[in-house]
């Protein structure tokens, strides 16, 4: 009696080192399946899927996406999940793109995953903004976008005859489920100052992702 050959899950870089659920190179299989014309627009559709809330209208997305791509079936679903799934696991470490693309060749085998490893830069970039966002939420408001305008002072009741620049500067920012916003104004002096701050935290940045020390 000959028993039956088991595989063995591969190990994956975006999970550490441990192997993925079993469920996942069955979904990732199907990519081969659906319509070149799919496969090359895939990000159009998974990009919109990647972040951990489930968008607005993801679904209206996914229908339109179906029909211009003939993409029928269940082909699609599963080469979604499976791919969102391995994405965010793999922003969440910063893996880097060759990672990923062996961690997707090792699921597919000898089956192309090109089409989903060409538009991995843009989505770790897009899960990741979400994490930091996660991350400061746990600690307070976040800003989540800005606005400004500038505008010219010719007169008040402490003074009827000036000329002064103003920015008026609004900062949105979410504080767990409250969204909120406070407008300030500035000078042209605390813009200056605005500025030399955010340029100096800016290089520091880049200093610490290179390792070099920060000099104040």
């Amino acid at each position: 009696m000959t028993e039956a050959k088991t595989t063995t899950p591969p190990p994956l870089h975006c999970l550490g080192g441990a192997a993925a659920p079993s469920w996942v190179a069955g979904d990732l299989a199907r990519l081969a399946a659906l319509p070149k014309a799919a496969r090359d627009h895939l990000w159009d559709v998974l990009g919109p899927a990647l972040p951990d809330d489930r968008p607005a209208g993801l679904d209206t997305t996914i229908d339109r996406f179906r029909r211009a791509h003939d993409a029928a079936g269940q082909d699609l679903e599963r080469t979604l999940r499976a791919s969102r799934y391995l994405v965010r696991r793999a922003a969440a470490r910063d893996l880097e793109r060759a990672l990923f693309a062996e961690d997707v060749a090792a699921l597919l085998g000898s089956a192309d995953g090109s089409a989903l490893v060409e538009g991995y830069e843009i989505g770790r970039a897009v899960v990741r903004r979400e994490l930091v966002r996660a991350m400061l939420a746990e600690h307070g408001p976040v800003v989540d976008g800005i606005s400004w305008r500038v505008e010219v002072i010719t007169g008040s009741s402490e003074s009827e005859t000036m000329r002064v620049p103003v920015a008026s500067l609004t900062l949105r920012y979410k504080d767990g489920d409250r969204k909120d916003k406070l407008t300030l104004q500035l000078t042209q002096d605390a813009l200056r100052e605005l500025k030399r701050l955010c340029d100096r935290a800016i290089v520091g940045r880049d200093s610490a992702s290179a390792g070099r020390p920060i000099k104040g």
